[in-house]
């Protein structure tokens, strides 16, 4: 593998990150981008960072979009009055991971080992980490990500958690978060989008055995975007669901026994 800046690793079908640079996660959310010409997810963590200054949280449709009023300091003839500005729609890639009430997190999780992998071959967002709690308990983490280029509107997440060195609870929450907005960046036109605030009104949330689901309209084009979620949940252990919901956000809870990897 060839070596480019910030610790990424080239060869003809990969992309590869050894170690998590918080500096540079914003340019590396765009390189670990994937799509399939209708879906677009930038490479934004699952369980997101807590730092909301190192990310841009995006999720993209080609075609849908708001519209808005296009301001000028000084308008003149033929000027265009409206403008059309692709949305960041509902996240719905958000997973947290927590034991003992510690939340898993790159910033501030003490990370044992880490991989990245952009593999443009398989189409698929690899992740690997391996945790350390502030108890001493360590776990693996093993997240993929791709958009299905069989249907163009379903894109899919998978983890796997691997308890080390113990036995005991781990909590994951898969979550649908509708409060998004785009980047905007008020004094320079030429960054972010024109549009201001929540450009999707959250009409409906539903949450149903292993599914939850956010339906959405926006204000201006009238455009509706249903947004779901189906729980795919194997374990061989016992583990308990709940349900999450407040004003934006839908999501489902699993409390797991998980038991330590064999040697």
């Amino acid at each position: 593998m060839n070596e480019i800046k910030n610790d990424l690793l080239i060869d003809e079908w990969k992309i590869v990150e050894k170690n998590f640079n918080l500096e540079g996660s914003k340019k590396n959310e765009t390189i670990f981008s994937i799509g399939n010409g209708y879906i677009g997810m930038r490479g934004n963590f699952e369980e997101g960072l807590k730092d909301k200054k190192y990310t841009v949280e995006g999720t993209y449709l080609n075609g849908f979009y708001e519209t808005h009023e296009i301001k000028y300091g000084e308008k003149a003839y033929a000027f265009p009055e409206i403008g059309q500005t692709m949305l960041n729609v509902i996240n719905s890639k958000i997973i947290k991971i927590y034991v003992d009430d510690e939340e898993f997190n790159m910033m501030d999780s003490e990370i044992l080992d880490y991989e990245r992998v952009l593999d443009l071959k398989e189409g698929v967002l690899k992740r690997k980490a391996v945790w350390r709690t502030k108890t001493g308990k360590e776990l693996e983490l093993n997240f993929e990500r791709l958009a299905s280029f069989d249907d163009k509107h379903l894109a899919a997440v998978k983890v796997s958690i691997i308890p080390l060195n113990f036995s005991g609870k781990i909590k994951l929450v898969s979550l649908i978060d509708g409060n998004v907005k785009n980047l905007t960046a008020e004094d320079d036109p030429r960054v972010g989008s024109g549009l201001s605030g929540r450009s999707l009104e959250i009409i409906e949330k539903n949450i149903e055995d292993d599914e939850i689901s956010i339906l959405s309209k926006t204000k201006n084009s009238n455009f509706k975007l249903l947004c779901a979620a189906k729980n795919l949940f194997t374990t061989e252990q016992d583990y308990t669901v709940k349900s999450i919901e407040d004003e934006y956000i839908v999501g489902i809870e699993y409390e797991i026994n998980g038991v330590e990897k064999k040697k």
